[in-house]
């Protein structure tokens, strides 16, 4: 539901081609998103939004489009979203996969394998006993993917019985685009649910080992493999089992890193200085500069985060708006 905004005084030709983009971006979009393409509109803007619970404000950062904005966003008691403008048409495309990822959350479920632990009341969520034979694990998983958004296994209980890990059948369906989060985490599945849906990749579920030498340091015993530039198989960390991934992330590369709780999401931004393969922590082990550490370390609130490739910082906090949640971000 699109609603686009432009001044009849702006006469340039090109804003009516723009107005046809963002109509055919938002065509299959339910919730309320104003386009805001010239000066001269905040009147028809808060006329248009006055009786909008909520509703998202993407506004250009040229022909005076965002000055408009911005006082209709005041104006209304800054109750709706204001999208913090990079690029209007990749953040128009943005913003409509994140519609879209949040229509199918309220609409869709996600499937957790073996004991709950703990609610997590941010998903539907089914549950299943964690009974699959390790021969019949990856197909069993990859059949049961195709009925819900992504799964959640509760992965050691089953590989101190079965005496071999899920590591290898996680990271293979992670390539494949099936969101597989290990221990159970169903917050963190959200977290790779959320990374598919924007990157078209599924990110790095991982252990957060600290700050190390002003550097984050995160570790996990799988990862999918289409994030690393080379892998190698070894023993599971804790238990000694087989087998688990060491892979190597590209370094130099930006990442964003987030972790999503019932009541907020925390999320930073850095760049990955190196990864390597120690023998103190799970296999792949990836260290990230940020800009404040120590207060990323003040901040969280849990042992495990999603890492991605890019900067999706404004697509969470907007996540964040869509479900009521507390944003953080670590600058």
């Amino acid at each position: 539901m699109v609603e686009i905004f432009i001044s009849p005084v702006h006469k340039k030709p090109y804003l009516n081609l723009e107005e046809k983009f963002f109509r055919e971006v938002f065509r299959d979009v339910k919730f309320p998103v104003a386009i805001v393409l010239s000066g001269g509109t905040s009147k028809s803007l808060q006329e248009y939004l006055k009786n909008k619970d909520k509703a998202i404000i993407l506004a250009k950062n040229a022909e005076n489009a965002f000055s408009s904005a911005i006082t209709a966003y005041n104006r209304l008691g800054r109750r709706h979203f204001l999208w913090n403008t990079r690029n209007i048409f990749y953040d128009a495309i943005q913003i409509s996969k994140l519609l879209n990822a949040y229509d199918k959350l309220k609409n869709g479920k996600f499937l957790l394998i073996g004991r709950e632990k703990s609610k997590f009341d941010l998903i539907n969520y089914d549950r299943m006993e964690f009974n699959i034979e390790k021969e019949k694990l990856f197909e069993s998983l990859s059949n049961l993917s195709n009925k819900y958004l992504g799964i959640a296994v509760e992965c050691f209980p089953y590989l101190l019985r079965v005496k071999e890990t899920p590591c290898l059948e996680v990271a293979y369906l992670n390539s494949l685009n099936k969101p597989i989060a290990c221990e159970g985490d169903l917050k963190s599945l959200l977290g790779l649910y959320i990374t598919k849906e924007l990157t078209g990749t599924v990110g790095f579920i991982s252990n957060f080992e600290g700050k190390y030498k002003e550097t984050l340091a995160f570790a996990h015993c799988t990862i999918n493999p289409l994030l690393v530039k080379s892998l190698k198989y070894e023993t599971h960390f804790e238990t000694g089992y087989n087998i688990s991934i060491a892979g190597e992330m590209y370094e130099k590369r930006d990442v964003t890193i987030f972790r999503i709780d019932n009541d907020r999401i925390i999320a930073t931004y850095g760049e990955i200085l190196w990864s390597k393969n120690m023998i103190t922590a799970c296999r792949t082990q990836v260290f990230v500069k940020i800009n404040n550490p120590d207060k990323f370390v003040e901040e969280t609130t849990g042992n495990h985060h999603v890492i991605c490739y890019g900067n999706i910082l404004e697509e969470l906090r907007l996540l964040s708006y869509l479900l009521e949640l507390k944003y953080i971000k670590i600058d």
